[in-house]
């Protein structure tokens, strides 16, 4: 059974022992089982394929930091949340605690329940 990776490996391979020099590229398809592979002479691929053939890929080192530093602003952001929710709790019970009457008092709050 023939993967498009392994379809994809093969046609790449084929290309290069043809000719070092040439491009090969899979091209996007609307569909998972349908693929269309261009080979283009040096020169003559457009720029989206050369950019996307020199992207490559990101150092594991580099994932990791990139993901332990956006983990480390969701933190920030999380802890900030958290001192103005304090804020705006200790906020509203003093407004409360100025805003009661000494006319009033808990009756019975003492006693416990002996059901």
């Amino acid at each position: 059974k023939v993967t498009m990776e392994i379809l994809k490996y093969m046609v790449y391979e084929a290309a290069e022992e043809v000719n070092e020099e040439w491009i090969a590229y899979k091209e996007p398809g609307g569909f998972m089982d349908e693929a269309t592979f261009a080979i283009y002479k040096e020169g003559a691929a457009p720029p989206e394929v050369l950019e996307e053939l020199n992207k490559g890929e990101l150092p594991d080192e580099v994932i990791g930091q990139q993901r332990a530093m956006q983990d480390e602003r969701v933190r920030q952001a999380n802890q900030a949340e958290q001192r103005h929710k304090t804020q705006l709790e200790l906020a509203a019970h003093r407004q409360t605690d100025e805003e009661e009457n000494d006319d009033f008092a808990a009756l019975n709050s003492n006693k416990r329940d002996r059901r």
